[in-house]
């Protein structure tokens, strides 16, 4: 299924690797140097990592915006309540991707990332 989100293309990748292993382990040494590879575990890793990035990214984000919202406005209290509100629209925002049987995708991370700034920016 060459749609499959990175998660679930994942579940796959890692079932491979053990039967590669556990293969590579019956072997005697001179054929024990079997590997498997598909142009999906690229897809994978690469939309895998477009996920980390967003979520890393929207976690640095909420957090300087909140020192430069303290640093400018000496409130801790409002500044609270802004890293509050946007961290709530965007659990709304992933809540319903979920809701929809979407994935957070490649696309979908770059949205995110997009949103949040629209709203910072």
């Amino acid at each position: 299924e060459w749609e499959a989100a990175g998660s679930a293309l994942k579940a796959g990748f890692d079932d491979w690797e053990a039967y590669i292993a556990e293969l590579n382990a019956r072997m005697p040494t001179s054929f024990s140097n079997s590997f498997h590879s598909s142009k999906f575990w690229m897809l994978m890793a690469v939309e895998l990592e477009f996920v980390r990035g967003t979520m890393l990214a929207i976690i640095l984000s909420v957090a300087s915006a909140f020192i430069v919202s303290v640093t400018f406005t000496r409130s801790i209290r409002m500044s609270c309540f802004a890293a509050l509100t946007i961290a709530g629209i965007l659990t709304c925002v992933v809540a319903l991707l979920v809701l929809t049987g979407r994935s957070l995708g490649a696309i979908e991370a770059v949205t995110l990332v997009r949103f949040f700034f629209f709203w910072w920016g």
